[in-house]
């Protein structure tokens, strides 16, 4: 069965209203080991979709309006009135040939009336056009709100970037603009490895889109990120590198083919649409997951029904893991079950310890 084919049983009769874009990518790549979200997000389904409108629960993924709306408007702020902020900013720092221009917004000169998803084909068209002649004399140094469509699975999935910057080697890189709160050292690790993820899926695109057009030319594994100084609405540049970042989504990518032929030759005739083959596909429920997954809630549930340590936390999964439950674990140390095997008795020998070590401390010992 080809990754094309089990797209299609597994999906059915759902049809995804969008792609996942780079968020949802990124999302995907956070979490590898869990089938359920690989396949979920390689089926153009993904896990919001999954929560509404399969199992019947409301979904919790997404910015607050808030921060979108908030985000919204500094992006536009810093690419309006032809992009002279953001030449500007290069100029300040040092990158005159990006600043020399020219900036082209490729929202701008469509024909009114387009539908979205015609307006993002021609958009991605002019971006192949500009990457195809990228180190042209002329050709623009910044390319607003391009669109990249990235391969998952064997299906092409359009992403956007805020824009596209020339990295001075034939070839362009990413641009992420965030508005969060530039605090220099003090910057919340959280928000910069957020947009350096996306920045990443941005980066996979790129290099897929070269390989396309049989250009020898390669994305390095790298962004400039434009966030707001603190207490101003003021942009400020960064240059980030992001190899960890890339290596990840690569890696999820490649193996998404077998996760998405393993769930569809698991499910028969079956679809996504019905909620038990949904849960059916193994998950991995971490403490991360409820940052970006819309299934989280359901997947905890599931983890308190099987007394799983991963709601201890990551530590404890890992290191109860031979025995893989809670319940299971707590009737060994108390001496209600003996373990059945060596690597049960040694994380009951080790649990053990670290009671007495506690009780001792409270001088209950």
């Amino acid at each position: 069965m080809t990754p094309a084919e089990a797209r299609a049983r597994l999906r059915g009769g759902l049809r995804p209203r969008r792609g996942p874009g780079a968020r949802g990518l990124e999302h995907m790549a956070r979490n590898p080991s869990c089938e359920r979200l690989q396949v979920l997000t390689a089926s153009g389904v993904g896990p919001n979709m999954a929560a509404n409108e399969i199992l019947g629960e409301r979904g919790l993924e997404g910015q607050s309006p808030f921060a979108l709306v908030r985000g919204n408007s500094f992006e536009r702020y810093v690419l309006s009135e032809g992009g002279a902020r953001l030449l500007e900013l290069y100029l300040r720092a040092g990158r005159r040939e990006v600043a020399a221009g020219p900036f082209v917004d490729l929202r701008e000169g469509l024909a009114p009336g387009l539908d979205r998803a015609e307006q993002a084909r021609r958009r991605r068209d002019a971006t192949l056009y500009l990457l195809a002649g990228a180190a042209e004399r002329g050709r623009p140094s910044i390319v607003a709100h391009a669109v990249l469509g990235v391969e998952v699975a064997g299906a092409s999935f359009d992403i956007e970037a805020d824009y596209l910057v020339a990295d001075g080697r034939g070839f362009y890189l990413p641009g992420e603009i965030k508005s969060y709160a530039d605090k220099a050292s003090k910057t919340d690790p959280a928000d910069l490895r957020g947009a350096c993820r996306q920045a990443a899926v941005a980066v996979v695109a790129l290099r897929q889109a070269a390989r396309r057009l049989g250009r020898g030319a390669f994305a390095r594994a790298a962004c400039d990120l434009v966030l707001r100084k603190a207490g101003t609405n003021w942009p400020t540049l960064r240059a980030m590198t992001l190899e960890g970042e890339v290596d990840s989504i690569e890696r999820a990518l490649a193996a998404a083919p077998r996760h998405l032929v393993a769930a569809a030759e698991r499910a028969g005739g079956a679809g996504l649409a019905d909620p038990k083959l949904l849960l059916s596909i193994p998950n991995y429920y971490v403490e991360e997951c409820r940052e970006f997954c819309a299934l989280a809630r359901h997947c905890k549930r599931e983890a308190l029904a099987a007394a799983d340590p991963a709601l201890l936390g990551d530590r404890a999964r890992e290191q109860l893991a031979p025995v893989g439950s809670i319940v299971r674990m707590a009737r060994y140390v108390r001496g209600d079950d003996a373990p059945s095997s060596d690597a049960e008795r040694a994380s009951a020998s080790r649990l053990r310890r670290v009671v007495s070590a506690y009780r001792k401390a409270l001088g209950r010992g």
